[in-house]
């Protein structure tokens, strides 16, 4: 198996669920859903900033969990436990062909960069929570973390994995940050609608950057404008 098999076969697991594994029939508590909204819409747009594909994400409790982003072909009804089995089987392969001291790291860069995004996409569930509002009650996000850990085992030392994931969080958190008005357009749209599939995922994510492109540029055209004027009083002064 190639590492290219192994990167697309990474895919179509589920990308993040907000529940360890629970009871089915997973309840949500009253006023949750603005936080899972967040948490998934964090994922959803991770993934889409490192180019992994998005099938649906989603608010509406499963049986394993209270909300999810899936891959395409990833089973919507999968339980933690599985889904964590199936991620280690990928990273164990993954992990026999590690470069050796010395040897061409090349051909392992496919692998590593997936397992970067990977943690990222993982860890930003949390983040995307933080971001919202961190004093709030943060949801269970055990699954994400065992995945992440599992992909930075591959391409860290084993005593430094909590280091690595610690700044896959600080990357996650940079990039929502930059893009806040995308993660608040698709959580918003999420709350509302319960289930986006991936077309309206990347619908929303190209809307909103064009409505932050077309503010930014007013923005930059009225402070022109205010500068001309001090010049134009700086001027006039001058005389």
């Amino acid at each position: 198996m190639t590492l290219n098999d192994l990167d697309a076969a990474a895919v179509p697991y589920p990308a993040a669920s907000t529940s360890e594994s629970e009871p089915p029939g997973f309840l949500v508590q009253p006023g949750g859903s603005a936080a899972i909204a967040y948490h998934e819409s964090a994922h959803a747009l991770i993934a889409r900033y490192y180019g992994l594909p998005v099938a649906s994400a989603t608010i509406v409790p499963g049986r394993w969990h209270a909300g999810r982003v899936l891959a395409p072909g990833a089973d919507p009804d999968a339980d933690p436990d599985a889904q964590i089995a199936a991620v280690k089987a990928i990273c164990d392969q993954a992990s026999s062909l590690q470069p050796r001291p010395g040897e061409d790291p090349e051909n392992y860069a496919v692998w590593a960069i997936h397992a970067h995004s990977r943690c990222v996409e993982l860890t930003a569930g949390h983040e995307g929570e933080r971001l919202r509002d961190p004093r709030a009650e943060f949801l269970s996000w055990e699954t994400d973390l065992a995945l992440a850990k599992l992909y930075a085992e591959t391409i860290c030392a084993p005593s430094a994995v909590a280091s690595y994931l610690h700044f896959a969080a600080t990357e996650a958190r940079a990039i929502l940050q930059e893009f806040r008005p995308v993660l608040d357009a698709l959580a918003v749209a999420l709350e509302a609608q319960g289930t986006l599939d991936g077309i309206t995922v990347d619908q929303i994510i190209a809307t909103a950057v064009s409505d932050v492109t077309l503010r930014e540029e007013k923005a930059r055209r009225a402070r022109r404008k205010q500068a001309e004027k001090r010049a134009a009083v700086f001027l006039k002064e001058a005389r």
